[in-house]
């Protein structure tokens, strides 16, 4: 029961005699016929009927940001977890630069999301809280995974409370540890995954496709990953040419986390074009 109905209880329960001593311009028989109205008034249900087609409407809308943003994508081998985001803006007044599809919240974690940037600014702000109040606590480095499950609290209290909007945002969660890469994918429903390789935004199932052909599982090389990374973006956004500008590669390995630099993600995009126009570059 809500507090509402909590309130219209107390009401009914009051004695009418007193009441009518109280407030005698109210007759007993308005107050009466009042009672009977409220006893028999549908709103209550009607109420959580129209909250749950509303939180549904916001549920699919996320969806349909999330869906429509920008793609990114990050894979996890062995060597490292490599993350590649579009960043392209039709609005000529921003500047790419300006724009950042991914952060890192540790050395050795960084989180890259396809949805509205808002969503992203808060929940990055809510896992470097919750990441920097659990070493204060415990003195320890925590992984991905814990700060993935930590999101999903969040993110699932949005989606079930009727008076919050839920987040509409996919995130990808990359983390090294073990000597290994690792790799968890979230979205505004809470579904927590941890597949090796992950597409979100625009044209997200193309990528995917790709990706699966690829066995990367023989992918050795942060060089060849990055190739993958970028091969896969490039079919995510129907297009050959991207500038390197428009691009943002972060690699997370025994290092941490850092961004490629413009140069190296313009000689990858060099590549890749030689290795499928091998004739105009003769």
């Amino acid at each position: 029961m809500n507090s509402d109905d909590s309130d219209m209880e107390d009401i009914y329960e009051v004695d009418l005699p007193e009441l009518l001593e109280e407030l005698p311009t109210i007759g007993s028989e308005q107050i009466v016929n009042a009672e009977k109205g409220a006893a028999s008034n549908d709103e209550p249900e009607t109420l959580q009927t129209d909250i749950l087609e509303a939180q549904i409407q916001q549920l699919n809308f996320a969806e349909q940001v999330m869906n429509n943003d920008l793609p990114t994508i990050a894979i996890a081998t062995q060597s490292s977890v490599v993350i590649v985001a579009a960043k392209m803006q039709a609005n000529c007044l921003v500047v790419c630069d300006s724009i950042m599809r991914m952060e890192n919240i540790s050395k050795y974690i960084a989180i890259a999301y396809a949805g509205l940037a808002g969503d992203f600014r808060e929940l990055t702000k809510s896992a470097v809280k919750l990441y920097y109040d659990n070493v204060m606590k415990h003195n320890a480095e925590i992984r991905g995974k814990q700060v993935a499950n930590d999101l999903r609290k969040t993110i699932l209290k949005n989606a079930q409370l009727p008076k919050l909007r839920p987040f509409a945002i996919q995130l990808l969660i990359g983390n090294w540890s073990n000597d290994h890469g690792h790799l968890h994918q979230l979205d505004s429903y809470g579904t927590l995954k941890s597949p090796n390789f992950a597409c979100i935004g625009r044209n997200a199932k193309e990528a995917n496709e790709y990706l699966k052909k690829v066995n990367l599982s023989d992918t050795t090389t942060v060089e060849s990953t990055i190739l993958f990374g970028i091969h896969a973006l490039t079919l995510a956004l129907e297009t050959d040419v991207v500038c390197p500008f428009e691009l943002d590669v972060g690699i997370i390995d025994c290092k941490g986390f850092r961004y490629l630099s413009k140069e190296v993600i313009s000689e990858n995009l060099y590549t890749l074009f030689t290795l499928k126009y091998p004739e105009v570059v003769k």
